[in-house]
């Protein structure tokens, strides 16, 4: 049974910049708005919905090298939210050789006036 404010995971897009090391997840809807937190800028649209996540250093980060950003078989975005927090989760499914390898990025971000969940 899922908890008040948790969403399933949903299929999401994703860009890489191997130059910046910058993994970009999003839905695909239109972003009006975007904060910066560390390693994270968090967009949302006009209903204050998060729509996407830009990561930097996503390869530290997963502990994963930079070329393997390149072969991103699928992506799926799950984030959810507390009274102080929203919780991110984003798993990538990555092509090593001819398996697919999971690589699951957790992480939490403190609740801002301007930010809700993803749509």
């Amino acid at each position: 049974m899922r908890k008040s404010g948790e969403k399933m995971a949903k299929m999401a897009k994703v860009d890489y910049d191997i130059c910046s090391d910058a993994l970009f997840v999003y839905t695909g809807k239109k972003a009006n708005d975007s904060i910066e937190l560390g390693n994270y800028v968090i967009d949302f649209d006009a209903d204050e919905k998060v729509t996407g996540i830009e990561i930097f250093d996503i390869s530290r980060m997963l502990m994963v090298s930079k070329s393997k950003f390149e072969s991103i078989k699928d992506a799926f975005i799950r984030v959810s939210q507390a009274k102080s927090a929203i919780y991110v989760m984003v798993l990538l499914k990555l092509v090593e050789g001819n398996q697919i390898v999971d690589k699951e990025l957790h992480f939490s971000i403190p609740k801002l006036q301007k930010m809700s969940v993803l749509n």
